[in-house]
């Protein structure tokens, strides 16, 4: 049997939010929709689209599964454009990252995986100087000690900074 993939309710209030996002993002988004509507052009009806069916779930709450159909079959459901997709239009989802995770792991001994990405997006961020609240808000945490304890890791870049700033502190005291 085939997994779906679908749209339900977020996990919690700040799992809905808005993440602000720079120029570079901007541009790589902005060429990424070029690609797929040249590649649509390119498969024609063979190029495959994604649709929403709604459906409900166990406890009667509505939900929303993404469909793949060929674009030559006509459907009234309501499509849906996705980022992470193939060039003939499939999706592209976290179970595609596998191979790579695996390799990773035997090849440079870590532990990897797709979600793997948001602890270093939020590491890197923090390391780079980010506000710690705002990177709790741009993960949706509710609780600053997730963003803290789960997704932020030292690294040598924080501790060399930590060096600097006592040695900092400890000049400009003594002098």
């Amino acid at each position: 049997m085939r997994s779906s993939w679908y749209f339900t309710n977020a996990k919690t209030e700040a799992s809905k939010r808005t993440v602000k996002f720079g120029e570079t993002l901007f541009q790589a988004l902005k060429q990424e929709h070029t690609r797929q509507l040249e590649n649509e052009l390119k498969y024609a009806e063979y190029y495959t689209i994604h649709v929403l069916k709604k459906e409900t779930d166990e406890k009667g709450n509505d939900m929303y599964r993404i469909v793949p159909v060929q674009k030559c079959l006509a459907t009234s459901l309501q499509r849906v454009k996705l980022i992470c997709i193939a060039e003939n239009g499939q999706f592209t989802s976290t179970d595609s990252f596998k191979y790579c995770s695996r390799i990773i792991h035997k090849e440079l001994l870590l532990a990897f995986d797709y979600h793997s990405l948001r602890h270093t997006h939020a590491t890197l961020l923090i390391e780079s100087g980010a506000d710690i609240k705002d990177v709790q808000t741009r993960l949706g945490h509710t609780n600053i000690q997730t963003t803290l304890q789960t997704y932020v890791h030292d690294t040598e870049v924080m501790a060399e900074r930590s060096v600097e700033i006592f040695e900092q502190l400890t000049a400009a005291k003594t002098s």
